[in-house]
């Protein structure tokens, strides 16, 4: 949020701060919104297996990194990283297929939502169509709302089955000794 602010900002006010201009602020607001997403593809993914998940994390940071110093302004070098990350995703989905049965009703909802924020998205690419950026905001908001019933859905998924993985109980009292405190309240609380 504090990257996207201070690109806005600076883009509308033509001003530098703490010694980055727009563009460069620009670079880091790209950087962080696709990380956000592919964090999120990532937690989809619901790996236990350390080793996999922090290359995973990581070389998407590394790849981010290196197509917005190659063009911060081009779409395809937004949407590359992203790519990559769907694709591990879709790996993952077709090496496990019983992982399929987690798209429960939260992950529907913020797939509607994404889709609307998707189209915000590219509707908002045409500056002269949205020169007040309200699609931006839109984009923005929709956004917000997809990842709230997207992690959503990764909390009912682990609640709801405790199979996912190997140290989780389906008893959510075993589960909340194991792993510590708890935000999500059971009925048995």
């Amino acid at each position: 949020a504090v990257t996207s602010a201070l690109y806005h900002v600076g883009d509308t006010t033509n001003r530098r701060f703490w010694g980055m201009n727009p563009g460069q602020w620009h670079r880091l607001d790209n950087v962080f919104a696709i990380e956000s997403l592919n964090s999120l593809v990532l937690s989809w993914m619901d790996l236990d297996m350390g080793a996999l998940r922090d290359s995973l994390r990581w070389g998407s940071m590394a790849l981010t990194i290196c197509f917005q110093e190659l063009g911060p302004w081009k779409l395809s070098c937004t949407l590359a990283p992203m790519a990559v990350m769907l694709l591990c995703y879709i790996v993952y989905l077709a090496s496990h297929p019983r992982h399929w049965r987690y798209y429960n009703q939260n992950m529907k909802h913020g797939s509607l939502l994404m889709v609307l924020a998707l189209f915000f998205f590219f509707w908002g690419l045409d500056e002269r169509r949205d020169w007040l950026r309200l699609s931006h905001g839109a984009w923005h908001c929709f956004m917000g709302a997809a990842t709230f019933y997207f992690m959503g859905g990764c909390i009912d998924r682990g609640i709801k089955d405790g199979d996912l993985g190997s140290n989780r109980s389906s008893n959510p009292k075993e589960r909340q000794a194991s792993s510590g405190p708890t935000m999500v309240r059971t009925k048995d609380d």
